[in-house]
Formats: C-alpha cells, structure tokens, sequence
C-alpha cells in the first residue's frame, strides 16, 4: 500500500507554524526523524501537544508516494515543564535538539540520539539552571562519538606520539582541527604562522577532565566542566568540534554565551 498509519514514540525537537497557519514539527524516534504536518486552528488540540521536548506516542498518515506524512494522533508521555519555566534550561534543550536536526540524528543513528536526548531532557529538567549550558556542553561532547568524529584525547592529531609528559602543556587545540596537537606540533605550527589567538592550551588537568567527560551523566559531567580552571578553554573546543560537525554555528549557542557572562 502507498498510504499506511505508523505508531512512534519519540520526542518533538522544534515546531514552526506556517504562513498559511499549519504547523511543521520535527519529531525524533528510534525509528528515524520526522517532519510532520499539522493542520487546524491555534486550538488545536494537536498543536498544542506537538510542542518542543514533549516526550509522546503519536499516530502518523504516511502516503509514500509523495512521503508526506501528517500528524493525526499524539499520547503525551512526560512534558518537562521546568525546561519551559527556565531561560537556561530551554536553550540548553534547544542546542542539544539543534544539534541532532543538523546533523541528521547523529548521522542516522536515531536511536542512539533519542535515548541521549531523553536521557538529556530528565537531568536539564533537574539541574541547576546555571549549570544547563555545560551540560549541553557535555551532551555535545558525547555526541561527537557516533558520528565518528570523536577527537583523540591520548595522542597527537599530527605526530601521534602521547599527549601526556613533562612538557608544561599537555596538548594544543587549533581551531578548525579535528584533534589535538602536542606541544611540539603545536609550537611548530605557530612558528609556521597560525595565530595565537586561535590557539587553546590545556594543562594534563584540563585535558583529563575533557578525556573523563563521557564516563558521567550530563549532570556531573556539567559540574566538573563548570568547576574546571580551563572552563572557557575546554566549552570552547567543544563547542567549535560540534559546529564543525553541524557545518555551521549552533544559534543556541549565542544566547547562552550571553547567559554564562551574566552569571559570572
């Protein structure tokens, strides 16, 4: 048959009414990540459950021949409610979703995706708000790993030779690179003409933490990059690896860089 209903549980990313006034909702599953069209008036009472980060079981028309594919049922599950009540918290939620959209649920591993953003969802819901953009650090962190683009924290991006030894910095993070640099390459490189500016040194402390990241939960992890000395360093490089990732800057991103020099 062209035309069937599917079930899906899965959580809403982001929403945006039409000009016409209908809806389109980005909606990830285990199963894939959807756009989906809603019709009828501001009252709808669909409209009103496809908001963004309620967790649902929807019922969806596909017509496969044109694969469009139109909301007709939603079950909510959990709505996250202090996400909504919270500037921090919301945008943190709105990175951790921007991120999956752009990069296609981790490259279409949509069920790794929807168990880390629900997972991601239950402790920003719980966690302080301060500590909401370091743990949309962390879930950005973590996210590097099933695209295949985790950088190496062991070794040199350029020699390979260990990142740990005497040398006063661990390693170097040029900005646009994939990995880290020893401290040779990453002098070599500055010799060679790249800007200083550009450059990030992390001491083996700061590296460690970065290393140890993706063996916590996003709210401890949060509190150890937050009570890091190399904080802006370590949030920086992050936050540059997933850009890179998205091919283009993360707009959550902006608003709560504003945020964090507020709260300081």
């Amino acid at each position: 048959m062209a035309e069937r209903n599917e079930r899906h549980r899965g959580i809403f990313l982001h929403a945006r009414d039409t000009a016409r006034g209908d809806r389109i909702a980005t909606f990830l599953s285990e199963e894939g990540i959807f756009s989906l069209f809603l019709f009828g008036g501001p009252r709808s009472s669909l409209k009103s459950a496809a908001m963004p980060y309620h967790c649902a079981d929807v019922e969806i028309y596909h017509d496969r021949r044109t694969e469009f594919l139109k909301l007709t049922g939603v079950e909510i599950v959990e709505t996250f409610d202090a996400i909504h009540g919270s500037f921090g918290q919301m945008q943190a939620a709105a990175g951790a979703a921007e991120f999956i959209i752009r990069t296609s649920a981790f490259g279409g591993d949509s069920a790794h995706a929807f168990r880390m953003m629900l997972s991601f969802l239950h402790e920003v819901a719980e966690m302080d708000e301060t500590l909401a953009s370091w743990a949309l650090d962390a879930f950005l962190w973590d996210g590097l790993e099933p695209l295949g683009i985790a950088p190496d924290t062991n070794h040199c991006e350029q020699c390979g030779r260990p990142l740990f030894g005497l040398q006063a910095s661990a390693a170097l993070y040029a900005r646009g690179d994939r990995g880290f640099l020893c401290a040779a390459c990453g002098e070599m490189r500055i010799h060679n003409g790249f800007p200083q500016t550009a450059i990030y040194r992390l001491a083996p402390q700061a590296l460690e933490c970065l290393r140890s990241l993706g063996e916590f939960h996003f709210s401890q992890a949060a509190e150890r990059l937050a009570s890091s000395p190399a904080r802006d360093s370590l949030g920086s490089i992050i936050e540059l690896l997933a850009e890179q990732a998205a091919e283009g800057p993360l707009q959550a991103l902006l608003l709560l860089h504003d945020r964090r020099i507020l709260d300081r």
